[in-house]
């Protein structure tokens, strides 16, 4: 095949960035946020400390002050100390309690574990198109493949119809 398909299959820089622009989406950047949180094990006292934190009351303060607040090092508490976290990569519920948030925002997650986060987005990095030049090799990958699929595909149909083949295995 390498000898016989492949030498065939040719990519053009016409096609790659038409693949670009048609398919932007799947080349770009994945939105960021920073985040930190507080961990409480009742809802009434994680709720209390978004109230201060909106009226102003410093985090570190509150972290050090606020009742009810849960070990972080417990098993099962999720940790959000500030790095920079995909917000795909998040389980499903802290992504749906920060979906569209803002830095400076202050959000309420109830996990499973019926733990309750007040989550503070200190950075958000939007999703954004990684440019041409860097996606350029596996958008040329992804074409390559495709055609070599289809030139093999196109000349196995060709022997078929110059030889007679016999299929011994039979699929169910």
């Amino acid at each position: 095949m390498q000898k016989a398909v492949a030498p065939d299959v040719m990519l053009k820089e016409e096609e790659l960035k038409a693949d670009y622009d048609k398919h932007i989406k799947e080349y770009a950047y994945p939105e960021m946020m920073k985040m930190i949180s507080l961990v409480f094990g009742k809802r009434d006292d994680a709720e209390r400390a978004i109230v201060n934190l909106r009226k102003g009351a410093d985090f570190q303060w509150v972290k050090e002050n606020a009742e009810g607040q849960v070990d972080q090092n417990e098993k099962g508490v999720l940790v959000f100390d500030g790095k920079l976290l995909t917000t795909k990569d998040l389980p499903e519920g802290v992504s749906k309690a920060v979906t569209r948030a803002k830095a400076g925002d202050f959000r309420l997650y109830e996990s499973p574990e019926k733990h309750y986060y007040v989550l503070y987005v200190q950075e958000v990095i939007p999703s954004r198109p990684q440019p041409y030049a860097e996606a350029k090799e596996k958008i040329a990958k992804k074409i390559y493949n495709g055609k070599l699929a289809k030139a093999v595909e196109d000349y196995a149909d060709k022997l078929r119809a110059v030889s007679e083949v016999k299929i011994y295995i039979k699929e169910n």
